[in-house]
């Protein structure tokens, strides 16, 4: 049995390892500091497909797998996440994620 990652999920695991240490790090004393959680980056995650994992394509989302979605979450947390930032941004993106599983057929694509 192979258990290495997919050329995607490697780089994904680049790309996030990067974002995080290039973006995040050097706001998250700050930001934990005035208890404030980073919308701007939150967008930008959005932007990068970060936030879109999980959610399938025909919602907006990239269709990734479990083992994907662990990656991510995986590197964000050990890259920079920390306390609040992770806490709140996994609950507002497990919420997105709940509306668009549970959403009627025909309703608007979410951003991700």
């Amino acid at each position: 049995m192979d258990f290495k990652f997919t050329e995607e999920q490697e780089l994904l695991r680049r790309t996030v390892s990067l974002f995080a240490s290039r973006e995040i790090a050097p706001l998250v004393n700050e930001l934990e500091q005035r208890e404030e959680f980073p919308v701007e980056l939150l967008k930008r995650m959005g932007e990068l497909g970060f936030l879109g994992i999980p959610y399938p394509e025909k919602y907006g989302g990239s269709g990734g797998d479990v083992v994907t979605l662990c990656i991510f979450l995986e590197v964000a947390e050990l890259g920079i996440f920390q306390g609040k930032l992770m806490g709140r941004g996994l609950y507002y993106a497990v919420q997105a994620y709940r509306r668009a599983r549970d959403a009627p057929e025909g309703h608007e694509e979410i951003g991700c």
